[in-house]
């Protein structure tokens, strides 16, 4: 019989990266979206997608917003790469077409 704890050693814990930790990614991927409250009792929400491993990658919204205006212009694009700066809320993030 195995307890709680050799299964916890067993199992890697998953935890949710960035969008930024992604060699790249097709804007076909399907987006889904979490909510959970944090440790002041407060509701957060995220958008990510998951790879075909179970990883899953946080979208946050200025990668949305700037996937929306590439598209806008370049309609026909399907893969990108996402470029990280910083740390925690002064984090910025650069959208970069993956050329064919």
């Amino acid at each position: 019989m195995q307890t709680i704890l050799d299964r916890a050693k067993e199992s890697p814990q998953r935890k949710t990266l960035s969008i930024a930790d992604m060699e790249r990614f097709d804007v076909n991927m399907e987006i889904q979206s979490f909510s959970g409250k944090n440790q002041k009792g407060e509701v957060f929400q995220y958008d990510f997608v998951e790879d075909k491993d179970g990883n899953k990658y946080r979208i946050p919204v200025s990668v949305l917003t700037q996937l929306h205006v590439y598209l806008k212009e370049n309609p026909e694009h399907q893969q990108f790469t996402v470029l990280k700066q910083g740390a925690g809320m002064e984090t910025k993030y650069m959208l970069i077409p993956v050329l064919p």
